[in-house]
């Protein structure tokens, strides 16, 4: 048998597994899945070019000229030659924090994913994987797959697994960072109510400062996680007084947009920061916090990011429904 066709093989044997299991196969990764096939991509960076938009999906090593060790993601996203959203050095979507409410003196413990070796993998085309290995503090499994869809959406899956039973408040926090280079605008805008109140409508999220009022839950989460107090990392349990109404998010920049949306059961956070990226450039990050973990468990989030010319809020609500239209399979 040849080379190509030991890989058509392959390839559908690992469809029809996946298939069995009851998932669909666009949502799955290569983590705890060895019948998936992948090519490793040793420079640790790819350029992905799909629709309008250009993009660098890097790992968490340095690249030439100023990206810094240790952050991973979306490294620049640019669309017909425009800006990249971006700042340089550092990345968007960004997995910055694994942490289970201990605080630890070491700082490198609070931020487990910039120290350690990351895989990128190339699945098809235009779809690839940040794989880390189990970290060795949390003891964290993940493999976090980009899928790159025109006109302009990164379908992203995030599974991971608990390797370490070592959870004394009975929860698992993971954090994503977006450092956005220097826009007019720091806020963020989500459908949403101030808490205890019943009327909807757009809220500007603005905090006062890094670690003040920081984080937005939404309307059905009524969770509350203990912590070691006081606890490092101010953005994480620090929350807002606003609750979102919709699982979506979005901020300006120039005449663009980035929109990231979820699923309503995965119940992420909204967080930000008006200095996270340095002076004048703030981040717009969110989190997902896991109940209960299990040792040897895999675990799923899903969501979707968009960058598109802006338009106006019917449009980022357009784009809502069709996320939501297309996980209906699920």
């Amino acid at each position: 048998m040849n080379r190509r066709w030991l890989s058509l093989v392959i390839t559908v044997s690992s469809l029809l597994t996946i298939a069995a299991r009851g998932e669909n196969p666009e949502e799955t990764t290569t983590l705890d899945r060895p019948e998936q096939s992948y090519q490793l991509l040793p420079a640790g960076v790819v350029e992905v070019r799909w629709g309008k938009l250009v993009a660098q999906l890097g790992n968490n090593q340095a690249f030439a000229p100023e990206h810094a060790e240790g952050y991973n993601g979306i490294l620049s996203i640019r669309h017909d030659g425009g800006p990249s959203l971006f700042v340089p050095r550092f990345a968007g979507l960004n997995l910055e924090h694994v942490n289970t409410g201990v605080s630890f003196a070491e700082k490198e413990l609070q931020f487990e994913p910039r120290k350690h070796p990351m895989q990128l993998r190339r699945i098809g085309e235009k779809t690839f994987e940040l794989y880390q290995a189990p970290l060795p503090n949390t003891g964290l499994e993940s493999s976090t797959r980009f899928a790159f869809r025109e006109p302009h959406f990164i379908d992203v899956t995030f599974e991971c697994i608990p390797r370490q039973e070592k959870f004394p408040y009975a929860h698992l926090n993971v954090f994503w960072a977006s450092y956005i280079l220097t826009p007019a605008d720091k806020s963020i805008y989500f459908l949403g109510r101030k808490k205890g109140q019943k009327v909807e409508s757009w809220i500007q999220g603005v905090t006062p400062k890094h670690g003040e009022l920081s984080t937005h839950r939404g309307a059905k989460d009524r969770r509350h996680f203990r912590h070691d107090d006081p606890f490092p990392l101010k953005l994480v349990y620090n929350e807002s007084d606003y609750e979102y109404t919709l699982p979506l998010y979005y901020g300006r920049y120039g005449d663009f947009v980035w929109i990231v949306m979820f699923r309503e059961r995965d119940r992420v956070r909204f967080t930000q920061s008006p200095s996270g990226g340095g002076g004048g450039n703030p981040a717009w990050d969110f989190q997902w916090f896991i109940d209960k973990p299990r040792k040897d468990k895999r675990y799923r989030l899903v969501y979707r990011a968009i960058y598109k010319p802006w338009i106006d809020r019917d449009d980022v609500l357009r784009e809502y429904r069709g996320f939501v239209k297309s996980r209906r399979r699920e």
